[in-house]
């Protein structure tokens, strides 16, 4: 019977094994893993430290007993070294033993994920400065906040995870430092939104500092006690750095695969690379964005998922197309959420469209319930009408409404067309006129 061997165990990875095993249970199926944790909810985190999630095992979505009655096999704590594609091999190295072996395959799947990079600073390491990336790693955070006293925390970037852990620290009692490299959070949300972001985590107490340069550090032994900035000295009891991921696959460099950008692997739409019987999706891999058709690197965990599904059915003998992205996600940071998809206005402009945008704040609700609240909305549209991205932040309904938009920039409705949709309407869910139609009606008009 075919072999696979599928290198990661996480989103991507474990989602295409399941989806082989489901449609040909007569394929042996391999895992492989470099820690000793698969199948956890990786995006579930930071809310260990919030309390929110009780305990670590609640985040796994499937258990080593359940993955087995799967009929996969699971090699734990194993590192993929290199793959030899003329031989149809794979070498892994024990990362407890350092046993090299290597294993023959019939189809392999690259799953291997991302790693997180540090700021680039000398010396940048120390006993109490940390990264969140893995499940060992929130176990490790963990263990020294329980055996130390912590009373403040630096918290170095302003992307998904530097938001929630600078919110979830917050929440747990400690004092934390936010600080950016820019004025723009999430990577590319507008200077506006950052701004009312900023605003909002102040009033909880956390302290914030865009356009910071770390330029050195401080330790007392192997203890980081303050670091050093173009605006001044930060210190603090705990440090912990999220500037961002690259691709986990230096180990393919002489293999003959195909790289796309930033060390991130090419792959069609049915996640097939340029060697024979080779797959990859998730965090490794470049994915094209269903608006500019250009390829990018947006590494998301239903992205991963997605791809994974795409891949396994593939390999068993279906026709599956992962088609790409718009970017679509959703942030909480404390009583704001921050939704956004498509392209923003330089983007656009970059792209080489001609595109205009509308700012609005609106009711979430009807305004004369006692719980209504507002939301802010920025609409992004070519001069043809052709809506191109957006951007929601406030304290509800974001979700609802950043999904709408995401579909109908996906189904190429008119801005024309969009301003009169069909969506629903209770005054404890909406007013009359929805916030989206306002913004659409007000971008009309310019």
């Amino acid at each position: 019977m075919p072999i696979v061997v599928v290198i990661g165990g996480n989103a991507a990875g474990m989602s295409a094994a399941s989806k082989i095993k489901r449609t040909k249970s007569d394929f042996d199926v391999f895992v492989f893993d470099s820690s000793e944790f698969l199948s956890y909810g990786a995006c579930g985190l930071p809310y260990l430290f919030s309390k929110e999630v009780s305990e670590i095992d609640d985040l796994f979505a499937l258990s080593d007993e359940e993955i087995l009655k799967r009929g996969i096999i699971v090699k734990k704590n194993e590192t993929a070294l290199q793959i030899m594609p003329g031989r149809k091999r794979v070498v892994f190295k024990n990362t407890k033993s350092g046993r090299i072996t290597e294993e023959n395959y019939d189809f392999l799947v690259i799953a291997s994920g991302s790693k997180p990079k540090k700021p680039d600073v000398f010396n940048f390491e120390a006993e109490n400065l940390f990264s969140l990336h893995t499940l060992s790693d929130a176990i490790k955070i963990k263990n020294f906040l329980s055996k130390n006293k912590v009373y403040s925390a630096v918290v170095i970037g302003a992307g998904y995870i530097g938001l929630e852990m600078a919110e979830c620290l917050a929440r747990s009692g400690v004092k934390v430092t936010l600080i950016s490299n820019t004025t723009a959070f999430l990577r590319n949300l507008n200077q506006q939104f950052s701004l009312k972001v900023a605003e909002h985590l102040q009033e909880k107490g956390v302290r914030v500092f865009t356009e910071i340069l770390i330029t050195k550090i401080n330790k007392e032994g192997n203890t980081l006690t303050s670091i050093e900035t173009n605006k001044g000295e930060l210190g603090g009891d705990f440090f912990i750095y999220a500037t961002g991921v690259s691709p986990n696959t230096e180990f393919l460099k002489n293999s003959g695969i195909s790289f796309e950008l930033n060390g991130a692997l090419k792959v069609d739409e049915r996640c097939r690379t340029n060697l024979h019987n080779v797959y990859a999706c998730g965090d490794c891999c470049a994915v094209k964005n269903l608006i500019t058709n250009k390829y990018t690197y947006t590494p998301l965990g239903t992205t991963a998922n997605k791809m994974g599904r795409v891949a396994g059915a593939n390999i068993a003998g279906e026709r599956e197309e992962f088609k790409g992205i718009l970017g679509t996600s959703i942030i909480r940071v404390f009583e704001l959420e921050i939704g956004k998809t498509g392209l923003t206005i330089e983007e656009a402009k970059n792209e080489g469209f001609a595109p205009k945008e509308i700012y609005i704040t609106s009711d979430t609700i009807a305004h004369y319930l006692k719980s209504n609240g507002t939301i802010d909305i920025n609409i992004v549209a070519d001069r043809d009408g052709r809506i191109l991205g957006g951007q929601i932040v406030g304290n509800d309904g974001v979700k609802g409404r950043i999904d709408t938009l995401s579909a109908i920039i996906l189904g190429k409705i008119s801005l024309e067309e969009a301003k009169y949709l069909d969506l629903s309407y209770a005054p404890p869910f909406a007013p009359v006129w929805d916030p989206l139609l306002i913004a659409f009606q007000n971008l009309k008009k310019v």
